[in-house]
């Protein structure tokens, strides 16, 4: 069966980018870039949530991850493979070092974005076992998907906050997958679940697939659309 690549969006935490010993071209940039049991965005009905522990193991593989903007693997800023990238667990979340060369014109540019606050969210792609995620329906009808045990990570990415759409796609798919095994509670509801009253929806249980999936792209919109404040 083929891995679902997946993008996890969530806020850069304690992001601090200061001057590096190495050289007077190179910055440093710190910070959590994955908090412990904090949500992610609103993905159209969707929320996700990375559980202590999940990094654990793959870490431990020494992966050769790249640090990149807007997942451009082409354009990479940093990579644990030379040294210019270090990832670690901590009880607070994915810590980030990264030494960023800004002699390339694009290091130098996401050195200006990261100091004046234009990019403030970071976006993992990584793949995920079925056992290594739980699914559960909260109380207002959404979904709740919390990583407990990534098995692939391949890029960390600087982001701007809730500007990555593809991740509502994948964790859609995801979701149908783990449906489709018996791991996830049912969706065919979801949407009438939470967007009480709404006319562009059916009567709970009646509505089409096709129907669900417009109005869960249309939620994610607005939701992107509300973080970016257009």
């Amino acid at each position: 069966m083929t891995e679902i690549r997946n993008h996890h969006v969530a806020q850069l935490g304690g992001i601090e980018v200061r001057e590096s010993g190495a050289g007077s071209q190179f910055v440093t940039m710190l910070g959590e870039a994955a908090v412990f049991n904090s949500d992610s965005h609103d993905l159209g009905g969707f929320t996700e949530r990375i559980a202590p522990g999940a990094f654990r193991e793959i870490l431990a593989s020494n992966p050769d991850v790249p640090l990149v903007s807007q997942h451009d693997q082409g354009r990479p800023l940093a990579r644990t493979r030379n040294g210019t990238l270090e990832l670690r667990e901590t009880p607070q979340g994915l810590h980030v070092w990264a030494r960023i060369n800004t002699a390339t014109s694009y290091g130098a540019d996401e050195v200006v974005k990261l100091r004046d606050g234009l990019v403030d969210g970071m976006s993992f792609a990584f793949t995920v076992d079925p056992s290594g995620e739980t699914w559960a329906t909260r109380e207002d009808g959404t979904i709740l998907r919390e990583i407990t045990q990534v098995s692939g990570l391949y890029d960390v990415s600087i982001v701007a906050q809730g500007a990555y759409p593809a991740a509502h796609a994948e964790l859609v798919r995801s979701y149908e997958r783990a449906v489709e095994e018996g791991r996830a509670p049912a969706g065919h509801s979801l949407v009438a679940a939470h967007v009480p009253g709404d006319p562009a929806v059916a009567e709970e249980g009646q509505q089409t697939e096709t129907e669900a999936r417009a109005h869960l792209a249309q939620r994610f919109a607005v939701a992107t659309a509300k973080s970016l404040n257009i």
